[in-house]
């Protein structure tokens, strides 16, 4: 004799691999949708900005590199040799990005390789710059450099 019953466990183990699943496929890695998320300046760009660029790139050291100054928006995009260096909604056009995609070889070479940028790092100046590389004019949009 079989029979037709479900166990009673079954439902429940059912909901379980549902519920199990929505949660696997709910979680997105870090920075995998900067397209969509949005790039927030002062928490994605300000720590890169100080860490790899103001190093160099700060008013008392920047005529020993090509003029450029990062300490603040309007500094940003009118000092340099290469100025405006960042092109807002135009990553592949933007002095920056090439200076950062560089080979060792290449002159527009920077940072140097002790402060080269990550993969993710590039991406979020990249887009960025591509979502119109908003940087603020208040307070929050002026760098200080490392041990400063």
């Amino acid at each position: 004799m079989t029979s037709d019953r479900i166990p009673s466990s079954i439902p429940f183990l059912v909901l379980f691999i549902v519920a199990a699943s929505f949660v696997a496929c709910s979680h997105t890695p870090p920075n995998a949708n900067i397209e969509t998320a949005g790039v927030s300046f002062v928490h994605d760009i300000v720590p890169i900005l100080e860490s790899r660029c103001l190093v160099c790139h700060h008013q008392a050291n920047a005529p020993n590199c090509s003029g450029l100054n990062l300490e603040n928006r309007q500094l940003a995009f009118t000092t340099g040799r290469n100025s405006p260096i960042i092109i807002p909604g135009d990553p592949d056009h933007s002095p920056i990005v090439t200076a950062l995609v560089a080979s060792e070889t290449q002159p527009a070479f920077m940072p140097p390789v002790a402060h080269r940028l990550s993969d993710s790092q590039l991406e979020l100046i990249k887009a960025w710059i591509r979502e119109g590389a908003e940087w603020p004019t208040s307070s929050t949009g002026t760098l200080s450099r490392p041990g400063s």
